[in-house]
């Protein structure tokens, strides 16, 4: 349920602004609306330091985890350990790219081998002429009688060579430029060295990714101090008042007014003007419908706050949706075995995440269980209680009853758009538009299936397309009334029959993984023709391995089904007849980000 919300308008008095922020930021019910202000000093450096905290925190994500703690950040908190961990990120990356550096050098001087390049400068100051030189292709300049070339490395077509002249040479040669005053093994030692100095600064990081809880507690802590002097600065301000505005649940409400009876605040309280649109949105749900909150954040979408909360519809058919895909009793069970044993010792939201992939394996049992699906084994194999229900044997009757599934998903969108305009003229043309879908369900059967269409179809698409044109618009001319039904009627009779048509995709993405792991048990199957004594047993293991991977693969493959197809029906064909547009923010109230007693 999406809970109602009340626009609040809050004075105090200019001397009570931090006092009145600090009590509201206690209360955590109140959404606070950003004013328009230029950025002080004190709050731009608190979002640098946040900035900077973030970015480490992104370093040390990538970074593994030392074993144990040798105590090397005992004692540090906040920022103190920031700077320790940034000083210790800078030294690393700067002794990572000398070492590249370092390396590059190497690979220049390598050809030449170990040589003193003063000995070159003793050479050029005696007046010869001295190139170092580096060719492709093998080939080799001709020099002039009063030059010499001394080939010092050749490796396929590249070729490192000297030339010496006791004249000036003015012929384009292909010189290298080697490090200045660097020596092979005077770069090989500094290599060395900063090796076992990077080895140091590589184990120290490593360490502290043990303590990235207490730069994250710090990142909380800069981001809770970075929303209050936003919000400190931008509340408004005349003479000895100061105000601010912003959002709160209607149950909230009471405890608001409560609050600024107290406190001496003034407090306006008004329903959302029609034109806000800016209202969060707060969604309630039942204890059981919890296990939906996991979806929507992996999703990261939320209705906005005069749409629809579906959170219901959405587990229960994404549930079907899993089940159809996966398809596979086998490969539930396998998820729940896993399910079961990493929720043990799960609390808080990764409870309820293993609880939502719970019912999801549960589910694929069922499904599998009465396809008979098991695998993609051959059902015979299996005892007769296993095998299934013949009628789920069909394919043809898999993709009736997909279209049965789009009928039904679209005709509970269409009745929960009806429930809040019941009392509306345009209720009908919904009507109208359910009576279309079950049309289009009948239409591609028929097609697809090649079952019977029904005889009175025809009629059914009239009196369909009769409701939508008469009652689409609730204006009371007749030719305007009866130009929008034909707009509408023209922009959406194909596509209601497109959408009803895609939930063919379940049929399809399901068959796919069952003949996957059909082929690769037929493969595994084939290999053992002919076979015997040791071959038998080498083949046998060979089998095993590509059983487990491609099961392994096939499963993964399913899951990127269910993300794509899966959530895509409740998305996009469910919420679009829904007249969903997923374009809320959630209320997020101004509150405490840290724990009681946590450092900031």
């Amino acid at each position: 349920m999406i809970e109602k919300m009340k626009t609040l308008s809050l004075v105090c008095l200019q001397q009570d602004r931090e006092a009145t922020l600090q009590a509201l930021r206690d209360l955590e019910i109140v959404q606070v609306k950003p004013g328009d202000f230029a950025a002080s000093e004190t709050l731009a450096e608190v979002q640098r330091r946040g900035e900077n905290v973030q970015r480490l925190l992104n370093l040390l994500a990538g970074v593994t985890r030392a074993k144990a703690e040798t105590g090397l950040f005992n004692g540090l908190e906040g920022e103190a350990l920031f700077e320790r961990v940034q000083e210790l990120s800078t030294q690393t990356t700067r002794c990572s790219d000398e070492q590249d550096t370092l390396a590059r050098e190497e690979e220049q001087l390598a050809p030449w081998g170990d040589f003193d390049q003063q000995d070159l400068a003793a050479l050029k100051a005696k007046g010869l002429d001295v190139r170092l030189c580096m060719t492709l292709g093998g080939r080799l300049p001709e020099l002039p009688a009063h030059a010499a070339l001394q080939e010092v490395r050749r490796e396929k077509d590249q070729v490192w060579y000297l030339v010496l002249s006791s004249q000036p040479l003015e012929l384009p040669l292909p010189e290298v430029v080697l490090p200045q005053g660097k020596t092979l093994e005077g770069v090989r030692l500094a290599r060395a060295e900063g090796r076992k100095r990077l080895d140091l600064l590589q184990a120290q990081l490593a360490e502290a990714a043990l303590v990235v809880d207490r730069l994250t507690d710090h990142r909380l802590g800069l981001s809770e101090r970075e929303e209050f002097l936003t919000n400190l600065e931008g509340m408004g301000a005349a003479g000895e008042l100061a105000w601010l505005q912003g959002y709160c649940p209607a149950k909230a409400v009471d405890a608001l007014k409560l609050a600024a009876l107290s406190r001496g605040w003034a407090l306006l309280l008004e329903d959302p003007a029609e034109d806000d649109g800016g209202v969060p949105t707060l969604i309630t749900v039942p204890k059981w419908l919890q296990l939906s909150k996991p979806l929507f954040d992996f999703i990261g979408i939320a209705p906005g706050y005069r749409e629809f909360d579906i959170s219901a519809w959405f587990l229960i058919f994404f549930a079907i949706f899993f089940s159809i895909i996966v398809g596979d009793a086998g490969y539930g069970t396998i998820m729940t075995g896993l399910v079961l044993w990493f929720r043990r010792k799960a609390e808080g939201k990764a409870r309820v995440a293993y609880n939502l992939m719970l019912l999801l394996s549960v589910c694929t049992i069922g499904w599998g269980f009465i396809t008979g699906n098991y695998f993609g084994t051959p059902r015979e194999t299996w005892p007769t209680l296993m095998q299934g229900i013949p009628w789920f044997w069909e394919d043809r009757n898999i993709q009736y009853l997909c279209f049965g599934i789009g009928a039904v998903h679209l005709t509970i969108a269409h009745a929960i758009k009806v429930s809040s305009i019941i009392n509306s003229r345009v209720a009908l043309a919904e009507l109208g538009w359910t009576v279309i879908i079950w049309g289009n369900f009948f239409l591609g059967s028929s097609l697809v299936t090649n079952r019977p269409m029904p005889s009175w179809i025809a009629w059914q698409y009239g009196v369909g397309m009769v409701l939508v044109a008469l009652f689409t618009s609730g204006a009371r001319n007749p030719l305007k009334v009866f130009g929008l039904g034909l707009g509408a009627l023209a922009g959406g009779l194909v596509n209601s029959f497109v959408d009803v048509l895609s939930y063919i995709r379940l049929f399809a993405v399901g068959m796919s993984g069952y003949y996957m792991a059909k082929s690769f048990n037929d493969m595994c199957y084939n290999m053992f023709s002919g076979a015997e004594g040791i071959a038998w047993v080498a083949l046998f293991l060979l089998a095993a391995v590509i059983i487990v991977m491609g099961h392994m693969l096939n499963l993964a493959l399913s899951g990127l089904g269910v993300l794509v197809h899966g959530i895509r029906l409740n998305t996009l064909e469910f919420s679009g007849h829904v007249g969903l547009e997923w374009a809320g923010t959630p209320f997020r109230a101004f509150a405490r980000r840290l724990k009681p007693g946590q450092p900031n």
